[in-house]
């Protein structure tokens, strides 16, 4: 047998910041979530848009949300099929609101509290991508989905909530190492109030 040849491929400059703008355009925005979760749509896909901004579940979980994993009381969502670690998520009072006007929803949870509320992953996953295009935030392979979504959850709780990153990671089921090298992508704006508040600007 012969001696197996490496072959390497260096990666021009201009491609490794070509690709590295593409990423940065790649994550929301506050106002562009804020933007989204304002845009009429149907209820069931607000209530999962909502869900995937407020608890940076992944799309499978999601999908895997049966009735009596929800407690509309406690706005708590126990996440029990997951790829890493089974968790509990919160969600706010608005998601809660909806959750009551989607009288539907409510209904089967008490009645159906072992059936899955929402579609199967190829179904979340147009319902969101779709709303995205209709906003005008989203372009062909431009790496924008629903999954996007749990990056800026975590972004925006250590960047602006100022959560503790060990914290985070238990809401995402991630390790806090992947939760600093995977999710965390801030905008300028947030930077630069975090600057404003360390200057005392």
């Amino acid at each position: 047998m012969g001696t197996p040849l490496n072959y390497t491929y260096r990666v021009d400059k201009k491609e490794l910041r070509d690709s590295a703008l593409k990423r940065m355009d790649r994550w929301f925005t506050e106002d562009e979530v804020l933007k989204i979760l304002n845009h009429p749509m149907r209820l069931r896909t607000a209530l999962m848009l909502r869900l995937l901004v407020e608890t940076g579940i992944r799309v499978q979980e999601l999908s895997n949300i049966v009735g009596n994993d929800i407690d509309i009381q406690e706005r708590t969502l126990r996440v029990k099929v997951s790829k890493t670690k089974p968790r509990v998520v919160f969600f706010s009072p608005k998601t809660v609101d909806l959750l009551i006007e989607h009288d539907e929803t409510v209904k089967f949870i008490k009645i159906f509290p072992k059936k899955r509320l929402f579609p199967g992953i190829p179904q979340i996953q147009l319902a969101v991508n779709t709303t995205l295009v209709e906003l005008g935030l989203k372009e062909k392979q431009d790496g924008r989905g629903p999954h996007t979504f749990r990056h800026y959850f975590a972004t925006f709780l250590f960047y602006v909530g100022d959560m503790w990153i060990g914290d985070i990671a238990r809401l995402m089921g991630d390790t806090p190492d992947v939760v600093e090298k995977t999710y965390l992508h801030p905008t300028s704006t947030m930077l630069r109030k975090r600057v404003d508040k360390a200057m005392d600007w």
